[in-house]
């Protein structure tokens, strides 16, 4: 079970999480892929970290976290800047109305923050 104090800085975390999602709940393409981008040097700039965490944990050799996590991970992150244009595109969808001029589409957009 998780220590009080560890139980604190998740639900901290969390916290910071929400606010930060509340005050910028549909950020930009570029500000979306600024953050992938940085997700990705973390996770490249901590390596070493993530390898003695994992083995600590999980008894993962370096060279199982990076072939079964850290490659998936940055796999993950750069699909997702490259086909993030085309799932932020609003998708067109018939009008059922017998309205003239009116139009009607779909924006897909976030909706909220997660902690697992």
């Amino acid at each position: 079970s998780l220590s009080l104090i560890t139980q604190n800085k998740i639900e901290k975390v969390f916290q910071a999480q929400k606010a930060a999602f509340q005050k910028d709940p549909y950020p930009s393409i570029d500000k979306r892929i600024h953050r992938l981008n940085r997700l990705k040097k973390i996770l490249t700039t901590h390596q070493k970290e993530f390898h003695s965490a994992l083995w600590n944990d999980l008894r993962k050799s370096p060279f199982e976290v990076d072939t079964t996590e850290y490659a998936h991970l940055l796999f993950e992150i750069q699909h997702a800047i490259r086909f993030l244009k085309s799932w932020m595109k609003p998708q067109r969808v018939r009008n059922f109305l017998p309205l003239p001029r009116v139009k009607g589409s779909i924006l897909y957009q976030p909706k909220g923050v997660v902690c697992i």
